[in-house]
């Protein structure tokens, strides 16, 4: 994914890309983990509270990269539509807009499922 750092700050700005590429490689990895054996338990995909931000951030940095390079030309409402299902889209960008909606289901259940987290003087009610 490209990264635009504010102008400015030309010394520093290849150390911040790099730590940023770096932080995202890694949640992307913890991602992709959670789909390995030592993961899967039964059938079912656990997300460990030390990791969900992870899940999170990675999933996220994957919806934008599918958005840019792949479906930027489908309207934003049939990419955020709950409903809306894979004839809806190209046969060329079907895989893509697969992964699209995984990616945001996924992160929709990690939000429901670590509220408690967002507890405290930054929660909205």
């Amino acid at each position: 994914m490209q990264i635009r750092l504010p102008a400015g700050d030309d010394e520093l700005a290849p150390v911040w890309k790099a730590e940023l590429l770096a932080g995202q490689s890694q949640d992307v990895r913890v991602l992709l983990d959670l789909f390995e054996n030592r993961y899967v338990r039964n059938g079912t995909v656990v997300i460990e509270a030390d990791i969900y931000e992870s899940v999170l951030r990675a999933c996220a940095a994957m919806r934008i990269h599918l958005h840019a390079d792949w479906l930027g030309g489908l309207p934003q409402e049939v990419l955020e539509d709950e409903d809306s299902r894979p004839e809806d889209v190209p046969p060329e960008q079907r895989t893509a807009f697969n992964c699209y909606l995984l990616l945001g289901y996924l992160q929709r259940i990690v939000l429901q499922n670590f509220a408690f987290a967002f507890e405290g003087p930054l929660r909205r009610t």
